[in-house]
């Protein structure tokens, strides 16, 4: 069960907080509609979960001041709900003084886009306290990680910060 002392007991409580815009993403190039715009992971492909397009300033609304805790969800193999997950979300959207406490996976991922944070905390996440994927180039001033023990999440506290650009296969 669940105690005060182990933070691993106490994640996938509940789901995350899943914000999506119309910002740009690397996925895919050409003149094609549907280049830089794909479906979030961690639900269901639908029109409700597309992400991605070509409006930089996209405004996703504000989010200042959000706690999301005991969060996360393993839906498949490489498929997982994030503390807080923004795909495409665009610099004309506020994100700052937000934290995210005992996840399964990502504290904070960024799929894509162009938002900036300030003051973000991401503490006892399962994977990445933050990850950026896809092509997100925003900014983010003052963030705080404390990593995992005891086994947290999906990969026990992995690793403070990761920045690996696509999602693409390796060529060769």
């Amino acid at each position: 069960g669940a105690t005060g002392t182990n933070p691993a007991a106490n994640c996938e409580l509940w789901g995350g907080l899943i914000i999506l815009g119309n910002a740009p993403t690397n996925l895919g190039t050409g003149t094609n509609i549907e280049a830089g715009i794909g479906n979030i992971e961690g639900l269901p492909a639908t029109a409700d979960t597309r992400y991605g397009g070509p409006v930089a300033n996209d405004d996703s609304g504000v989010y200042r001041y959000v706690s999301v805790r005991h969060g996360g969800e393993v839906l498949g193999s490489a498929n997982e709900i994030n503390g807080i997950t923004l795909g495409g979300v665009g610099y004309g959207t506020v994100f700052e003084f937000n934290e995210v406490y005992v996840t399964w996976d990502d504290g904070f991922e960024w799929f894509g886009g162009t938002v900036n944070g300030n003051n973000l905390i991401a503490s006892f996440t399962g994977d990445d306290n933050f990850d950026g994927d896809q092509g997100w180039i925003g900014q983010v001033q003052f963030a705080f990680a404390v990593m995992a023990y005891n086994g947290v999440g999906s990969t026990g506290g992995d690793e403070a910060f990761e920045f690996d650009g696509d999602d693409l296969a390796e060529a060769g």
